[in-house]
């Protein structure tokens, strides 16, 4: 389990991450991921993944960075991602473990961020997972206790979004163990009234986009088109001087 003085690092991707999609990247960190998925396999892929957030020492900006170009440059990607963070929480909440929870709730919204077209909108997964419309895995003291306790340090780097979703679709638990949500819940308003924000949830549904079928597959062609666009830029580069282009080369 992680020591106090490294959860900081996981919690503050929270704030900003948002700045990670595959939209908001220059088209060098694009370029850089998309030749290193021309060469490896989704399998070993995720494997390098799984290893890299555990790291003792790990650049969370551009794990997340490359995470939303895996999502849109690879098909099966987000279902493995979201395999990976259901194996995560399962874990953190067998185990005690606030750093594999953090993993998992920056990476399923690192994928919910890339559009409806790739991921289920986070406020779903979110209730699926802990909700009235799943099998809620907070079914004891000690995983309620630790899953409140996380939501409750990463408050203060929460996007009002989160914060809605967390207080309009709150954790389903046992009814002797409500008194830590309704704490929760209570934290979490005070947060939103700092900021100036409504509770209510608005268009968190569409998450992303909020948009029709229509203009989420503009969307995706848009993206598609665009990580094309970046490999052909680095391999008409490659196939006339023979060299890995130095804004790539630059990049790593």
């Amino acid at each position: 389990m992680p020591s106090q003085e490294e959860n900081p690092k996981y919690y503050q991707a929270f704030s900003h991450q948002k700045k990670l999609k595959f939209s908001a990247l220059n088209e060098t960190t694009r370029a850089v991921s998309e030749q290193f998925l021309l060469v490896f396999d989704p399998l070993a892929v995720m494997e390098s993944l799984k290893n890299a957030f555990f790291k003792d020492k790990v650049y969370l900006d551009a794990v997340l960075a490359f995470v939303s170009v895996f999502v849109v440059f690879v098909k099966e990607a987000a279902s493995m991602l979201e395999g990976f963070v259901n194996e995560l929480i399962n874990e953190s909440l067998n185990n005690n473990d606030t750093r594999s929870l953090s993993v998992a709730f920056l990476l399923i919204r690192q994928v919910s961020f890339q559009g409806g077209h790739v991921s289920q909108p986070y406020v779903t997964w979110f209730q699926n997972m802990f909700g009235d419309q799943g099998s809620t895995k907070l079914n004891n003291k000690r995983s309620v206790q630790l899953f409140v306790k996380f939501l409750s340090d990463i408050v203060p780097y929460e996007p009002a979004e989160y914060l809605k979703v967390h207080i309009i679709k709150a954790p389903q638990v046992p009814s002797k163990l409500r008194e830590h949500v309704t704490d929760y819940v209570s934290l979490a308003k005070t947060r939103l009234m700092d900021l100036k924000e409504p509770v209510e949830l608005m268009a968190m549904y569409g998450d992303s986009s909020g948009t029709s079928g229509m203009d989420v597959k503009s969307d995706h062609t848009k993206q598609v088109e665009q990580a094309s666009a970046d490999v052909e830029k680095v391999l008409e580069s490659y196939e006339k001087s023979g060299k890995v282009p130095s804004t790539v080369m630059e990049a790593r």
